[in-house]
């Protein structure tokens, strides 16, 4: 997870928009943000983030007195509390993620009182930050990008299109679908 490069991530998102574009029956060269916003989807680099934060919380939630528990309770105080110490791997990743997200106020709540949400919540709230950051960031390059210009009359938000709800419910017009 840290080790990817900026060229790794790149050839993730070009091969996730390829293979988008193709379940679409798309065209190659349709841009690559109308093939995700007509499906919903997010960018492999946020599906990332997803994982890592997820993980993130499951060390949160671990047993106090658990020795895995206690050595990352220690890296992330000596992170947090040691400003002008550069160092790589999850638990500045992952601090970047948070500020990212704007996930702050639960990790100042963790290392503070010791409070971290269940499961189920913490998956809701990381998901639920997550795709606002993205919708927030293609809603921007919707609005900044004369190109899109008749794409956002038809469709204003990364969310499912109305085409695709009626191809997964009648997929013996598939055909069709794909034409409109």
């Amino acid at each position: 997870w840290t080790s990817m490069t900026r060229s790794d991530l790149q050839r993730l998102e070009r091969t996730h928009h390829l293979c988008l574009k193709n379940m679409q029956g798309l065209p190659r060269l349709t841009r690559s943000d109308m093939t995700k916003g007509l499906l919903g989807f997010t960018s492999i680099e946020a599906y990332i983030d997803l994982q890592k934060l997820r993980f993130f919380g499951s060390l949160c939630m671990l047993n106090s007195k658990a020795l895995v528990n206690r050595t990352f309770i220690r890296r992330l105080t000596q992170f947090k509390f040691n400003k002008g110490f550069k160092s790589k791997g999850f638990i500045p990743d992952t601090a970047d993620l948070i500020s990212k997200y704007n996930l702050n106020y639960y990790l100042e709540n963790y290392l503070r009182y010791g409070l971290f949400p269940n499961k189920p919540a913490w998956k809701q709230i990381v998901k639920r930050n997550v795709f606002l950051y993205e919708q927030s960031v293609w809603s921007t390059r919707m609005r900044e990008d004369p190109s899109f210009d008749h794409f956002r009359n038809i469709h204003h938000k990364m969310s499912l299109s109305c085409v695709c709800q009626v191809a997964r419910s009648r997929l013996n017009k598939l055909q069709l679908m794909t034409f409109l």
